[in-house]
């Protein structure tokens, strides 16, 4: 009623995939739990809205009993994962990788080539074989590092470094503090990258894989 013609959910691999399934492609293993995201899913195809599709949280059995920020042990297991979601529901076509893994609380090891070489790539060449027509958002980055976390900037040469495989940097431009408005208050001597500087992303970008990747803001507001 309201008009949206998008909405972007998470489907949870440590909720989905609690138990380890015999054949992780498989998204009919009964070990799988598929109640929650059928519901989401389902209903926006019913109506006809576009999804947009985060991949996140690793289950305890992936990542040696850790918590859901901790990258998996095996560069196979989320791409496994990827597969069967994509099987599940192949009318989606817009993923996401992970949510700002260039926070600490996010992921850990927080490390870009960790994201690139465990999470995205693998995911990527599952959900391109599952069609090529799918569309791989990565990156998803919080605006800022701070302690312990790393910068957009930095992440994006990480996974310049590290061989990203991906259709569209996908970014969250939130303002950073509270004088700041879309045009004005952004950092002009930092590693931010808020909605008053965009340019930078698309800088940074551009130089990292060239005019051929897409900008995908995928959160967005003011708090």
């Amino acid at each position: 009623e309201l008009g949206v013609d998008v909405v972007r959910i998470n489907i949870r691999w440590d909720q989905v995939a609690a138990r380890r399934p015999r054949k992780q492609t498989n998204h009919l293993d009964p070990a799988y739990r598929w109640a929650v995201p059928d519901v989401l899913l389902q209903g926006l195809r019913r109506w006809k809205i576009t999804p947009v599709v985060t991949l996140v949280g690793t289950p305890r059995w992936a990542n040696g009993g850790r918590a859901p920020n901790a990258a998996p042990r095996s560069r196979n297991n989320l791409a496994c994962f990827a597969l069967a979601v994509a099987n599940r529901y192949p009318w989606v076509r817009r993923w996401l990788i992970w949510n700002e893994p260039n926070k600490y609380w996010q992921l850990k090891p927080t490390s870009a080539r960790v994201y690139t070489r465990t999470l995205l790539n693998p995911a990527y060449a599952a959900l391109k074989r599952a069609n090529p027509r799918n569309q791989v958002g990565a990156g998803v980055t919080a605006p800022r590092g701070g302690r312990g976390s790393v910068s957009p900037v930095d992440w994006i040469r990480g996974m310049r470094a590290s061989g990203a495989r991906f259709d569209a940097y996908a970014h969250h431009p939130y303002p950073l503090t509270r004088r700041e408005t879309p045009t004005r208050g952004g950092c002009r001597a930092c590693e931010n990258i808020t909605m008053a500087n965009l340019e930078r992303l698309l800088t940074h970008v551009r130089r990292a894989w060239g005019t051929r990747k897409r900008i995908w803001l995928t959160e967005y507001g003011y708090q």
